[in-house]
């Protein structure tokens, strides 16, 4: 797949990275539109890296198991990695979830 990347001081491109692929209860998600947040000073200062974007709407593509989403339905990707099953995340207050994902560790 081809990823946005910063390649330089206010320079930008694709880059090729591996296809991801969904494990336990994530999904993989085709980002659609992704804003530059803290990314922008990056690009502005020439700080190579392809982690941008960490909020981002898209469709889902692929499942590990069925779930609460399905292939083809759209997302808001959020810029976290909690649990998803604590009375926190339950509740809507994912944002302070204490059992969160190690994502490098989940992902590989």
């Amino acid at each position: 797949m081809k990823v946005a990347a910063i390649l330089g001081e206010r320079q930008a491109g694709l880059v090729d990275a591996p296809d991801p692929t969904p494990k336990e209860d994530w999904v993989v998600v085709k980002i659609h539109a992704s804003p530059m947040c803290t990314e922008y000073h990056a690009f502005e200062h020439g700080s190579k890296t392809d982690g941008m974007g960490h909020e981002a709407a898209g469709e889902v593509v692929d499942v590990a198991q069925p779930g609460k989403v399905e292939i083809g339905d759209r997302v808001v990707v959020m810029p976290q990695y909690p649990c998803g099953k604590c009375v926190l995340c339950t509740d809507g207050d994912y944002i302070h979830c204490e059992n969160n994902y190690n994502f490098e560790e989940f992902a590989g």
